[in-house]
């Protein structure tokens, strides 16, 4: 099923605003992939998956919780995290989304 622009920018929107509420919390979703967006019949966008991740936290090892495909550099090379590495998989997500 491809997506048009107008849905697209409704997708990136949602979920860019889901990540700020989070962001704010210093927490980070680290798990961004499709399957954590949920849009239902009426079209509306919903982020789900596994928030809880802090900046405080001590655990900086996500090779297990991350696909690799969606993963960031940082979280590649087991560093520590913050918002862009959720920004990152999201730009993946949207490319996916763009080209699909």
């Amino acid at each position: 099923m491809a997506f048009s622009e107008t849905q697209i920018m409704l997708i990136l929107y949602s979920v860019s605003n889901a990540l700020t509420l989070a962001h704010m919390g210093n927490i980070f979703h680290c798990n961004m992939k499709p399957s954590s967006i949920f849009i239902n019949k009426e079209g509306k966008v919903k982020l789900g998956g596994d928030f809880g991740v802090s900046a405080d936290d001590d655990f900086w090892d996500f090779g297990e919780i991350a696909p690799a495909f969606y993963a960031s550099p940082e979280m590649m090379y087991r560093q520590k995290i913050n918002g862009k590495t959720d920004i990152w998989s999201l730009g993946i997500i949207l490319y996916e989304l763009c080209t699909l």
